[in-house]
């Protein structure tokens, strides 16, 4: 049955990790919360856990990726045969698939600012967006005037002071 294996999942997990509040903070996020949904009644099968994921989750959103891996993770443990199916589940999520989402017919222009030229390499290439480093103004033009509706995506924050953000912004 399928509460037989999630009590010697959780067993399991238990072993390996210390039981602090932040751990079991995710662990009820990140697995108990998902366990909830299976039937505790019912054989632990593949197809019964892909029911539960299609039924449950919209094709290409954190929560379908979030119950993949958590339900793969317990077939696996389970000793479940060929589990590519449920992985393949976890596949179609990405930062530039929500940023898609969020900003899709709202009317908003994406822009990237980082620290250096690595990553606002990084940063353009993985989300699809124009960026600058916060010393390009310093050398050449003010950033183009943006429209007012300008998300801005921040990477390496934490190497960077308000200051620094708010004066490349501004230009």
């Amino acid at each position: 049955m399928i509460s037989d294996w999630i009590y010697k999942f959780e067993e399991d997990h238990w072993d390996k990790v210390p039981q602090e509040p932040s751990k079991l903070n995710s662990y009820h996020k990140d697995y108990r919360l998902k366990f909830n949904h299976l039937p505790v009644d019912k054989p632990l099968s593949l197809g019964l856990l892909k029911q539960v994921i299609l039924e449950r989750t919209q094709p290409g959103t954190c929560s379908r990726k979030g119950y993949a891996m958590t339900y793969r993770r317990l077939a696996e443990f389970a000793g479940l045969p060929d589990t590519r199916d449920l992985g393949a589940l976890e596949r179609g999520y990405s930062s530039k698939s929500v940023l898609k989402e969020l900003t899709q017919g709202q009317g908003y222009m994406v822009r990237g600012l980082a620290p250096n030229a690595e990553a606002t390499h990084g940063l353009g290439e993985s989300l699809d967006i124009k960026t600058t480093t916060v010393a390009e103004p310093l050398v050449s033009q003010p950033l183009d005037e943006p429209p007012q509706s300008t998300l801005w995506i921040v990477d390496e924050a934490g190497l960077l002071i308000t200051s620094q953000i708010q004066w490349a912004l501004q230009g």
